[in-house]
C-alpha cells in the first residue's frame, strides 16, 4: 500500500497543484511512517509528507493551463505542417499565444524572451504594444498598404519587438517537447493579420472565457478587402483589340 501510495504520488504530482500534492504527500509520509514506527510514526510521516508535497508544488514549475495543452498540441501539428495556423480563427490564435505566455517560470531557458518581457499571462499586454506600433508605423509611413502581414513582421514588428529584448527564441521547446518558434511567429502573424483585415477588434471575445483584448484600437489603415476595392477601381476600363479594330468605341472613327 505504502509503494502504491508513493506510485500515486509521482504519477499525479502537478506542480502548482497544491492540495492534491499535499494530500498524496501527506499520505505517502503516513504510509512510510507506519512501517518505520506504528502510531507516532504514522503522524509524523503524515506531517513531513504533506508539507513536502505542498513546498515542492508551490515552487515548482506549476499546473498546466487549458491554453498551455491547446498550444502544445498546437505547436506540434504546426510542426507537421504549417499550414495548419491558416485554419484557426482570431480565438483559437490568441488562446494559442495565452499558451505560450503562461510559463510558471518565466526566467531565461524556461520561458519565451518575449513573456519575460510582457510577463506571465501577458498576451493582452503583447497584443496592445504591438497592435499600437503597427499603427504609428503605418500612420508614419514606414508600413505600406502594399506591404503583406510577413513583410511588415520582417521589415518592421520583429525588429521593433527584438529591440525591446521581446525576441522569440528559435530553440525554445513546449513543455512537451515541440519545438514552437516557428509556430508562434506564425500565430502571431495569424494575430496581426486578423486584426487589420477587421475579424479581431476591440469587442472580438478571444480569451478562453470568452473576454476581449482589454485596450485594443482598430487598425489605423485600409483592410486588404478595402485595398482591393479601391485598386480595382482605379484601373482602367479594358477595351478589346476587335472593337478597337471595327473602330466600334465612340469618337474612335474618323
Amino acid at each position: 500500500g505504502t509503494a502504491y501510495s508513493a506510485y500515486n504520488m509521482i504519477k499525479n504530482w502537478q506542480s502548482g497543484n497544491t492540495g492534491s500534492d499535499a494530500l498524496n504527500g501527506a499520505e505517502t509520509g503516513a504510509g512510510v511512517g507506519s512501517m518505520i514506527v506504528p502510531g507516532i510514526g504514522t503522524v509524523i510521516g503524515g506531517l513531513i509528507g504533506g508539507a513536502a508535497g505542498a513546498l515542492s508544488s508551490a515552487f515548482g514549475g506549476g499546473e498546466r493551463d487549458p491554453e498551455t495543452t491547446n498550444w502544445n498540441s498546437l505547436a506540434g501539428a504546426y510542426n507537421n505542417n504549417p499550414g495548419v495556423m491558416s485554419s484557426l480563427n482570431p480565438s483559437q490564435l490568441y488562446q494559442g499565444l495565452a499558451g505560450v505566455m503562461d510559463a510558471k517560470n518565466n526566467s531565461p531557458g524556461h520561458s519565451e524572451p518575449i513573456e519575460q518581457v510582457y510577463g506571465r499571462e501577458g498576451e493582452q499586454n503583447l497584443m496592445d504594444a504591438m497592435t499600437n506600433y503597427a499603427n504609428q508605423q503605418y500612420q508614419a509611413g514606414n508600413i505600406k498598404p502594399s506591404e503583406s502581414v510577413a513583410e511588415q513582421w520582417t521589415n518592421t514588428i520583429y525588429p521593433w519587438l527584438q529591440s525591446q529584448g521581446a525576441s522569440i527564441n528559435p530553440n525554445q521547446r513546449t513543455s512537451s517537447g515541440s519545438p514552437e518558434g516557428s509556430a508562434l511567429i506564425s500565430d502571431l502573424q495569424g494575430l496581426l493579420g486578423d486584426w487589420e483585415s477587421g475579424a479581431i477588434n476591440p469587442q472580438s471575445q478571444l480569451g478562453i472565457n470568452g473576454q476581449p483584448i482589454s485596450g485594443l484600437m482598430n487598425f489605423a489603415g485600409l483592410s486588404p478587402a478595402q485595398l482591393a476595392t479601391i485598386q480595382q477601381q482605379s484601373k482602367p476600363a479594358s477595351v478589346s483589340a476587335q472593337a478597337l479594330r471595327r473602330g466600334s468605341i465612340r469618337g474612335l472613327r474618323p
